[in-house]
């Protein structure tokens, strides 16, 4: 599956919270899943070693379960995900976005990302 990942832009809110969001495009020739399982596998750490899950998604999942979207081959698909404000001016982000690990779905690589 060859599913690309890219942050768009991080949005901090009003209330602090910060909304990330993903495009995800599919290069391959195959509809392809994207899985995203919530309930505390799904989340943000920062240079502190503060833990954020997810609080909201565009879809209005429930965080305790998961996010599912069927990617048709070559087509793009824009979605953001909410967390907690970030804690003592934190700025340096790992990101986990945990596929449901069924075989079926892509994967993605934790990575990380420096916030101006």
């Amino acid at each position: 599956m060859n599913i690309n990942l890219t942050v768009t832009r991080v949005e901090l809110l009003p209330s602090g919270a910060m909304r990330w969001h993903f495009l995800f495009s599919n290069d391959s020739k195959n509809n392809t899943n994207i899985l995203l399982r919530y309930s505390g596998s799904t989340y943000l750490s920062d240079e502190y070693g503060h833990h954020y899950e997810m609080v909201q998604d565009a879809a209005g999942t429930d965080p305790q379960y998961i996010y599912q979207m069927e990617l048709p081959t070559l087509a793009k698909l824009e979605h953001w995900i909410q967390f907690p404000a970030p804690m003592n001016g934190a700025k340096k982000f790992t990101v986990v976005l945990a596929s449901s690990g069924s075989g079926y779905a892509a994967e993605f690589p934790t990575f990380v990302v420096m916030l101006p």
